[in-house]
């Protein structure tokens, strides 16, 4: 798709070039939607060196189950353990390097609203499991909301929060916005 898009992209600016049009500019970064990756690290890998040679100057990651993916408004989303979705964005880091390109990657977290955790082995997650409640039929665990401290505080890069869905964002978010 990455590929499609920026091609008509640049068909637009060579037509209105020859027609001595340079009004617009028609070639403008993409930031591509990876999904969750669609599977582990090396799914995560190769699908960005995919999105890069598609001509994507950056590629958006988020942390829910690829298996059970979820629309942004849509409830019953499941987030895998913080570090698997830590280890998917240095997968696709590496990726970028390899490939040797300045990529920009974007990380987001639907901690805000989701309910469902795959799994309890990273340290990070268990404050946020309801032990109370037990798992669903498929296996998850029952989480509490845990935007306010899923994302760790110490980032080394700049970094943005951009809300959207069927609600404003909590009053906690806001001010750490």
């Amino acid at each position: 798709m990455v590929r499609r898009i920026n091609a008509t992209l640049r068909r637009a600016d060579e037509i209105h070039h020859a027609e001595g049009d340079d009004s617009v500019d028609w070639l403008k970064p993409i930031v591509a939607d990876a999904e969750a990756g669609f599977g582990g690290v090396l799914n995560a890998f190769e699908l960005m060196k995919q999105m890069i040679e598609a001509g994507a100057a950056g590629v958006h990651f988020e942390d829910q189950l690829s298996s059970a993916k979820k629309c942004g408004h849509m409830g019953g989303k499941v987030l895998v353990p913080t570090q698997e979705a830590v280890n998917k964005l240095i997968a696709a880091r590496l990726a970028a390097d390899v490939c040797n390109v300045p990529t920009v990657l974007v990380a987001r977290t639907d901690a805000e609203s989701a309910n469902l955790l795959t799994a309890d082995v990273d340290e990070r997650d268990r404050p946020f499991i309801d032990a109370g409640k037990g798992r669903t039929a498929e296996g998850f665990f029952y989480g509490r909301r845990a935007s306010s401290r899923r994302s760790p505080e110490p980032v080394p890069t700049p970094r943005m929060r951009i809300f959207s869905g069927a609600r404003p964002p909590s009053p906690i978010w806001r001010r750490r916005a």
